[in-house]
Parts: structure tokens; sequence; C-alpha cells
């Protein structure tokens, strides 16, 4: 079979997504950035340092952008953590559709996980993949982002626990992420 760019298909709910345009609102003409902070806790070894998020949620406000904390039932805690400390706008968790929903209203999604990444291209979304342990040729964002990727590459491939003393999402630079997201808006 050839691969022709299909699109995805996936289940919108448009009602939700008209629930969530308040968000544009509150962003005040800036464009929203959906960050989405976790991996559950199957690829724990894909999460980046609470640090890299604090940091690039205070980079993003100061180029004047809307950053937004998106995540599950496994990410609430930090996400309200992250919204306290930087006063970026966390708006919990929701159900799935709901959660699509909330996706569809961001300009840029950041995600370490690939469910996040089937949402945001199925929403034709820019999206900044942060990868480690997949091969990166794995991932075809329809050529709307970008795969950003630790420095010094990975040992852990595929794996839960990392080897290393310093997971390599360390080396993965705010910089890097930041660049990145200004270059696809």
């Amino acid at each position: 079979m050839d691969f022709n760019y299909e699109p995805y298909k996936i289940n919108f709910n448009e009602a939700l997504a008209e629930k969530w345009t308040s968000l544009k609102e509150q962003a005040q003409g800036k464009k929203i950035i959906g960050l989405n902070t976790g991996c559950g806790k199957r690829w724990l070894t894909r999460l980046w340092p609470e640090g890299s998020w604090i940091q690039l949620i205070k980079d993003l406000q100061k180029a004047g952008h809307y950053p937004v904390v998106l995540g599950g039932p496994d990410e609430d805690a930090l996400n309200t953590k992250y919204s306290q400390e930087t006063g970026c706008f966390y708006p919990g968790t929701h159900s799935l559709p709901e959660f699509i929903s909330l996706s569809s209203n961001c300009d840029l999604i950041v995600s370490q996980v690939s469910m996040m990444m089937h949402i945001a291209i199925a929403l034709q979304k820019p999206l900044i993949l942060m990868n480690n342990i997949f091969n990166r040729h794995e991932f075809d964002l329809y050529n709307r982002g970008e795969i950003v990727e630790p420095s010094s590459g990975c040992d852990c491939y595929y794996g839960n626990t990392c080897s290393r003393e310093k997971r390599c999402m360390h080396d993965l630079s705010v910089d890097s992420v930041f660049n990145a997201i200004t270059k696809h808006l």
C-alpha cells in the first residue's frame, strides 16, 4: 500500500470545541501553545524535567505567547504546580473527547507522547514532538512540526527505566524546544 498522507480521522465533537473557544478570548490575541507535560506511567523515560517545563513556560510568556498545560489525571498535580509557579493556564483534566476539543483550540502543541501526537496530527495542528526512546523514523508529523531530541542520544530504547545516572531528557534543551516552537508558529 502506498502512503499518500491520507488525513487522520478522529472523533471530534464540535460542540465541545465551541465550549473552549473562550480560551482564545483569555489569550487576548496571543498564540496558544498547548503543552502536554506528561507521559502517563508507561513511558517514564520520556518525561522532560520539571525545571525545563517551567523555564519553557516562562520563555513562552516572555515572548508574548499563551501557554496552556495539558494532561490527564496522572499529570494533574504537576500541571497544578506549573500553573501556580508560572501563572499559565491549566484547565484541569477532562474526558478524552473534551481533551481533544480543548486541544483543537491551540495554535501549536508540544508533547512527549504519541497519543497527543496523534491528536495533534488529526487536528492538523503544528506539533513539536519530544523524542528519545523511539526511532524518529517511526513518526510522520505530516509536514506540520518537528521532532526534537536530546543532544546526548538515548540508551534505553523502548524502555521505562533508564540505565544512565541522569536521564537523556535532561539533555534536551529548553532553547531547542523554544526555537522549534518559534519556527513552526
